[in-house]
């Protein structure tokens, strides 16, 4: 049975707001989490800078390489290399990116930032395990990316796998 002393040791020990939604990030301003459009249009336009750096390269190789693409087989050899270089060059991209000030070309464009909860910068480390993750995010119809419209700091599973957030800068 609960004692009236009893009741009185827990809300002592409760804490007695929610944890701020903002953060401190470089020179101690507080950020609040980026919203889902500027992170939506921060993705488009990052993806379509990879895929026009990817579609450029292969159409080196498909002018100046000896690829019989009549070939069934090396037609599948073809579309298996451009698979892999785009997503080792979409992990490069946001690996080097980010690590280097936390910010994308698309994140630069929509003054949005990827920082660690207590505001510090993100490592290269951190970096890479957060663009290894966009592989996970985006199986399954892209759920990890949605869970930002559900997650009360605005994560996606990338974001929970690295431990960061994206906050606004503006």
């Amino acid at each position: 049975m609960l004692q009236a002393s009893d009741s009185t040791n827990i809300e002592q020990t409760m804490p007695s707001e929610p944890p701020s939604s903002t953060y401190e990030v470089d020179i101690g301003l507080e950020f609040g989490h980026a919203s889902f459009a500027r992170r939506l249009i921060a993705y488009l336009l990052d993806y379509a800078f990879t895929l026009t750096l990817t579609f450029f390269f292969f159409g080196l190789v498909y002018r100046f390489g000896e690829i019989d693409y009549g070939d069934p087989d090396e037609l599948k050899l073809f579309c298996l290399l451009m698979a892999l270089f785009y997503n080792v060059m979409w992990i490069g991209y946001y690996t080097i990116t980010t690590g280097d000030g936390g910010q994308s070309f698309g994140k630069m464009a929509c003054d949005i930032k990827v920082v660690h909860p207590d505001g510090s910068h993100v490592s290269y480390l951190d970096a890479f395990v957060r663009a290894f993750g966009y592989l996970f995010s985006g199986l399954f119809l892209y759920i990890g990316y949605l869970l930002a419209l559900v997650d009360s700091r605005g994560q996606t599973l990338h974001d929970k796998i690295a431990g960061t957030v994206v906050v606004e800068i503006d």
